[in-house]
């Protein structure tokens, strides 16, 4: 067996153990790094901190997760509030009216989510300060970290806090979203909460009895922003807004209808993403089978299938050469008139080409149409064409003549339009 195949077979081999230990071992003993915002997600960025802290925000007050709807907001029957943290909210028409109603009727809703259901933008009569009938969404501001700062007077003072974005062990540009000034005027939306003093991302919109609050960085509310408790007067700033009274926390609007099936787990898992497969014995030996073929198929592969291809050649280039060899001809023969000759007819040539001007009466109406196509003065183009008689007429051409001729020519080849 030559030497090639064999490091090929010890390489694919390699992989192939890499590759079983990451599936096999790769979700074990660590965090995944997702933006999930799930409750009970110990991760860096799940919300099993801030779920906490509202637990106990109000002594005795109780705390609702909403694993399954949200209907059970038509019950409340006392000053509530209502908190969502995702990444996007899935509603339907409705659970968008079960969340009106419950806002209407007097009470506080929270949407901490990087975007905003357009259909409950439009229910909630959400429009720009302009009268455009339309909701355009949250805009981004790219950056790795931000200054967050309240503009409510009484909040300004500690509510101050910085946060950068970290995935994994290394500061990384992030999406900042936040919402256009167009929207921000008292008949829409009222400022609260801004980053880096110039983008709104926390805002609050009358509608009915109560209040609805958006806030767009989610990930502010995060495990990974609270293990820093310098964040958590800004934290506490947000959640000022809250009445006395029960939390509703919603779970049910972070996954989509289609997941929460039966059929599917209630709750993304932080296991690694191949542990599912490698717990079914009918698809732990289906992805075994898979790899085995490909090791296969890259081991018979290495086998060459066709004859070597023979080593041509190196092309070279002898248009230097060639003229070198012409140059150094006419050197040795010291022809000058021959050069100023040859330049004359290439001029010639280029004129013909160039603007399709005959060459072969050169009087006064050649020099006009020439002037008038090149843009370069009658007067030049009547010294070349001088130069170009005395040649012709000549026995004998000076080197000094021949040089004159050239750099005229030049001029009119490099200024010519």
């Amino acid at each position: 067996m030559e030497k090639r195949q064999i490091n090929i077979i010890v390489i694919v081999g390699l992989m192939l153990l890499i590759v079983f230990l990451l599936f096999r071992f790769g979700g074990r003993g660590g965090y995944s790094w997702s933006e999930n915002y799930l409750a009970e997600n110990k991760g860096p960025y799940g919300t099993d901190i801030i779920r906490q802290l509202l637990e106990d925000y109000h002594s005795g007050e109780n705390f609702e997760v909403m694993e399954d709807s949200i209907a059970i907001l038509q019950e409340a029957d006392e000053p509530s509030n209502y908190v969502f943290i995702g990444a996007s909210q899935y509603l339907d028409s409705l659970s968008i009216e079960h969340l009106t109603n419950f806002v209407a009727a007097g009470n506080r809703a929270f949407i901490i989510s990087r975007s905003l259901a357009e259909e409950l933008a439009e229910y909630t009569y959400i429009y720009d300060c302009y009268d455009s009938y339309y909701w355009d969404g949250y805009l981004e501001h790219r950056d790795t970290a931000v200054d967050l700062s309240m503009r409510h007077a009484d909040l300004m003072e500690n509510s101050g806090s910085h946060l950068a974005f970290q995935y994994r062990n290394k500061i990384e540009k992030y999406d900042w979203q936040y919402i256009d000034d167009v929207y921000i005027c008292k008949e829409s939306l009222i400022e609260l909460g801004t980053f880096d003093e110039m983008f709104t991302n926390f805002a609050r919109m009358e509608y009915g009895e109560g209040y609805l609050y958006l806030h767009t960085n989610p990930i502010l509310f995060s495990n990974y922003a609270l293990l820093d408790q310098e964040k958590l007067p800004y934290i506490e700033a947000v959640f000022s807004h809250m009445v006395e009274g029960p939390i509703y926390w919603d779970e049910a609007s972070k996954i989509p209808g289609f997941l929460r099936n039966p059929r599917f787990p209630k709750q993304l898992s932080d296991k690694g993403p191949f542990e599912y497969i490698l717990q079914q014995p009918p698809l732990r030996w289906a992805w075994y089978l898979l790899l085995t073929m490909a090791g296969l198929y890259l081991l018979f592969r290495t086998k060459r299938r066709q004859r070597i291809i023979p080593v041509l050649p190196k092309n070279y280039n002898t248009s230097l050469e060639f003229l070198q060899t012409i140059g150094h001809l006419y050197f040795l023969q010291n022809d000058h008139r021959k050069i100023a000759l040859h330049k004359s007819r290439l001029f010639l040539s280029f004129i013909r080409d160039r603007y399709n001007i005959p060459t072969q009466d050169l009087g006064e109406s050649f020099v006009q149409q020439l002037s008038l196509k090149s843009e370069i003065p009658q007067e030049d183009i009547k010294t070349v064409l001088l130069l170009d008689r005395n040649i012709k007429t000549s026995a004998f051409l000076s080197a000094k003549v021949l040089v004159n001729f050239h750099h005229k020519i030049e001029a009119f080849y490099k200024n010519c339009k």
